[in-house]
């Protein structure tokens, strides 16, 4: 438990997880606009992740093109390992409405 301030300026016992703002060392409760700005937030957060992971993702597989890749594709040793690549990094910026 941890005391807080609530709405009313009263100390309050709430539990550990609960959300609130600290000024000058002092917990005060959230407002209701501030508990409904955070959960605005946290729901772009949640809203972009599927961007962050393709961004990722598409960084991950750019970075597994190396010089050997390439020059194993223009002599067409590859098995078409390049080509299977970039369709990756292609359904992955679809992803993102390139």
């Amino acid at each position: 438990m941890k005391e807080v301030i609530n709405l009313n300026g009263e100390l309050e016992l709430v539990p550990v997880d609960t959300v609130v703002k600290t000024i000058n060392g002092k917990h005060y409760l959230l407002t209701q606009a501030e508990q409904d700005e955070l959960a605005a937030r946290a729901a772009a957060w949640e809203a972009e992740a599927i961007q962050r992971q393709a961004l990722e993702e598409i960084q991950r597989l750019e970075a597994q093109i190396t010089s050997r890749r390439t020059r194993e594709a223009i002599l067409g040793t590859d098995n078409g390992w390049l080509a299977n690549q970039e369709s990756l990094i292609v359904t992955e910026r679809n992803k993102l409405g390139e």
